[in-house]
């Protein structure tokens, strides 16, 4: 459960950093170490008004590797719940209201 002492994060085996990416022009926005540290740069990003579908988390290795740890609505839930503020309202664009 998260709490103020609480930092949650994701880890990738070999990743020595984060970045936090725009889509589709791929400037990246900032680099972190660790992903919990990414989280308020996620929210930020997301309440000066740029849509989540735009964010992207990639991971870089020390050999020059890199992949996506996360993006969009996905990515959202995570720095929200990492940060401890509510989430449930977020939907995935592919999740059908009923």
């Amino acid at each position: 459960m998260n709490g103020p002492n609480h930092e949650f994060g994701i880890a990738i085996d070999g990743a020595v950093e984060y970045s936090l990416r725009l889509i589709p022009s791929n400037k990246i926005l900032d680099r972190f170490p660790p992903t919990h540290e990414a989280w308020p740069a996620v929210i930020a990003a997301i309440e000066s008004g740029r849509s989540p579908r735009m964010l992207v988390l990639d991971w870089h290795g020390a050999d020059g590797s890199r992949g996506r740890v996360s993006s969009g609505v996905t990515l959202e839930y995570l720095a929200r719940s990492g940060l401890g503020l509510p989430a449930e309202h977020l939907r995935s664009p592919d999740q059908s209201r009923r």
